[in-house]
This record gives structure tokens, C-alpha cells and sequence, in this order.
């Protein structure tokens, strides 16, 4: 295949197809398994403008901080990461106007211990969980998990076992 590593693809240098009566052949194409196989493998290694790696996004994996005993508010970095606490202290999630947050940040909570962890609400941050359109610090139960999403700003979702 004649990809470049900005996965463009060089036609042959004998043949233009711009030329009238010039014919499309499948040395052009993708046209085994194996040659598709290679090119999606290429994908996952390239970035262009305005992209990101998988890896960078954190689909693949999710990194847990574990902040340890007391209180934790959360950081931009904790983004698509994974807050594990292991007792009941309270976790604030600051305004943007404190850390700038974008819209879809995501940020799972794990509560590993056998009492309820609440999940405050910084000055002006609504925290709402799915089919309650009442802001309010929310409750990860004993053992529970949750995940919070801003879906605007200074509005997030929580969803997850054990969330009220």
C-alpha cells in the first residue's frame, strides 16, 4: 500500500486518473483483509490536525487516582480517570471558573469503603443524577461508582450503582 504517514494515499506514478479514458484498477484499493487489517492498524497511530490519539481520549484504559484519606477536589487531569477513595470524605467538583473543565468531561468515582461518600457541589456547579432534574451533592453509596459527565457547563450528569 502507498500510504504516506499522514495516511495519504500516492496513486501509482505511471498512471493519472485525471487523463480521460484512464482506468481505475484494484492496485488502487484495499482489497484483502490483511491489506485492511494494515490500514486500520495505521489509523490508530496517527494524528491529524485537530485530532487525538485513542490512547490520549482514555478509552482504552482508565487511570485511577487514589488521592488517599480527607477531602478531594478534582483537577483538570482527573478527566477520563477513575477518583478511588477509600473512605467517606467528601469530593468537590469545582466550577469551571476554578478549573476549566470542557464540555464532556467525564470523571469516575469509586467509593471503596463501607460508608457513603458525598460528591459536592463547588459554588455555581450543578451535579444532577439520570431521571432527577434537581441539582443537589450527590451520594455514592458503600462500594458504589459513579460517573459524572458536564454536559454543559458547570452542569453534570451522574450515572453509576449506588448514586443518589
Amino acid at each position: 500500500m502507498a500510504f504516506n504517514s499522514s495516511w495519504v494515499y500516492s496513486l501509482p506514478s505511471s498512471v493519472n486518473p485525471v487523463i480521460g479514458g484512464t482506468r481505475i484498477t484494484t492496485a488502487w484499493a484495499i482489497t484483502t483483509l490483511g491489506d485492511l487489517a494494515t490500514a486500520l492498524s495505521a489509523l490508530g497511530s496517527l494524528v491529524g490536525p485537530g485530532q487525538t490519539l485513542g490512547t490520549d481520549i482514555g478509552f482504552l484504559d482508565i487511570v485511577v487516582n487514589a488521592p488517599g484519606a480527607g477531602v478531594y477536589t478534582t483537577v483538570l487531569a482527573d478527566r477520563g480517570k477513575m477518583i478511588y477513595k477509600t473512605d467517606f470524605a467528601t469530593v468537590t467538583i469545582p466550577p469551571v471558573a476554578d478549573v476549566a473543565y470542557p464540555v464532556g468531561s467525564a470523571i469516575t468515582i469509586r467509593n471503596f469503603s463501607a460508608s457513603d461518600l458525598t460528591i459536592a457541589e463547588g459554588t455555581g456547579v450543578n451535579l444532577y443524577v439520570v431521571l432527577d432534574g434537581i441539582p443537589d451533592d450527590r451520594t455514592i453509596a458503600a462500594y458504589g461508582i459513579a460517573t459524572f459527565i458536564m454536559e454543559v457547563s458547570d452542569q453534570w450528569i451522574g450515572t453509576g450503582a449506588g448514586l443518589s
